[in-house]
Formats: C-alpha cells, sequence, structure tokens
C-alpha cells in the first residue's frame, strides 16, 4: 500500500505521515528523507528542484514554457519512483498523489483547514508572530500550489486528484488517521 499526503501548511501533514506510518508499518518519506535518498542515490543533482519543492528560476521557467508539459510530468515520476520505489511507503508532498495515482494500491489524501486554524498552528509550532505565521502559510501554500502545477499540470487540492479531501481542523490528526483506516478498511485497498 502507497498512501501519499498533500497538505496545505499548518495541517498536521508530517504528523499525521507518521502517524499513519506507524500504525500500517510503512516506511515514511517525508522532505528530510526524501531528500537524504534523493543525494544516496544521486538523483538530487539531477533534479534539484523537484526535491527542494521550489519553483524553477525565471530564465529555467521561460525555457520550461516551452517544455511539453508531459516532460515536466515524467521527471516528476522519474525523480520520486527512482529514488523511492513502487514498494509501500507513505509518501508526503512530492506531488506523491501525481506520481503514485495509476498504483493499484494507493490512498492519496488531502489535508486542508481554514486559514485562522493554519496559522494558529503555525504561530504555536515556531513561536514566531501571528503576522510571521500567516505570512509563512500563505508562501508555502503559494508555493506548494505552483509547484504541483508545474510537475503535473494538475491543480493543487483539487478533491478529484484524490481519494479523501479532509478538514484536519475538524477531527485532529488521529482524527484523520481514524478516517483513513475506515476507508481503507471499507475499499479495495
Amino acid at each position: 500500500m502507497i498512501i501519499t499526503i498533500a497538505r496545505q501548511c499548518g495541517c498536521q501533514g508530517d504528523l499525521v505521515g507518521a502517524k499513519l506510518a506507524e500504525h500500517f508499518e510503512l516506511p515514511l518519506y517525508d522532505k528530510k528523507h526524501i531528500r537524504e535518498l534523493a543525494e544516496k542515490c544521486s538523483m538530487a543533482g539531477r533534479y534539484p528542484g523537484f526535491f527542494e519543492e521550489r519553483e524553477t528560476n525565471l530564465f529555467l521557467e521561460a525555457i520550461a514554457a516551452d517544455m511539453p508539459q508531459d516532460m515536466a510530468q515524467k521527471t516528476a515520476i522519474k525523480a520520486l519512483t527512482t529514488t523511492l520505489g513502487n514498494g509501500p511507503a507513505v509518501v508526503i508532498g512530492r506531488c506523491g498523489n501525481f506520481v503514485y495515482e495509476e498504483e493499484p494500491d494507493v490512498v492519496r489524501i488531502f489535508l486542508c483547514g481554514p486559514m485562522d486554524y493554519r496559522i494558529e498552528q503555525m504561530e504555536k509550532a515556531h513561536d514566531i508572530s501571528r503576522r510571521r505565521a500567516k505570512r509563512l502559510v500563505e508562501e508555502t501554500d503559494a508555493r506548494r500550489a505552483s509547484y504541483h502545477k508545474y510537475y503535473t499540470g494538475q491543480t493543487w487540492g483539487f478533491g478529484g486528484n484524490y481519494d479523501l479531501c479532509i478538514d484536519e481542523s475538524r477531527v485532529g490528526a488521529d482524527g484523520v488517521v481514524n478516517l483513513v483506516c475506515a476507508y481503507i478498511a471499507q475499499s479495495s485497498h
């Protein structure tokens, strides 16, 4: 089974991912682990923008505008599957929902929540002012949306690209885990 988690900033995606990995006894691939593996297998140097979840620079973006969309999509698929393979895992971010969408045993999750809740989460997590937390949430969400669009051609957060879209603020991290477990138990996964 592969569980992918995309998330708005401040929705406890890392915590949810860790809890799901522990519950299902799956390896967890978050930003840190994916980056480490990419460096070990020499993929980080080949696809630095992909592994750092950042936009390309303006010069490269101008070149990419002439690049067929399927080439960017193939980059995402090759970069992640070469680094992680297709084995069982919990994958946080990195367009996992797109990369593994054809896998027969995948559960694609998107975590969201109201802006005020997410700002409060970031204030607490980073011990920063509300103003800085708001800017962090807005910038992180914008970067993730741009990154996802660039590598997949899809709209980040659009419900049709996921199996489950969950407002994390309503149920908390443990509630998300319970919902995912119930979904898996009821589905063919």
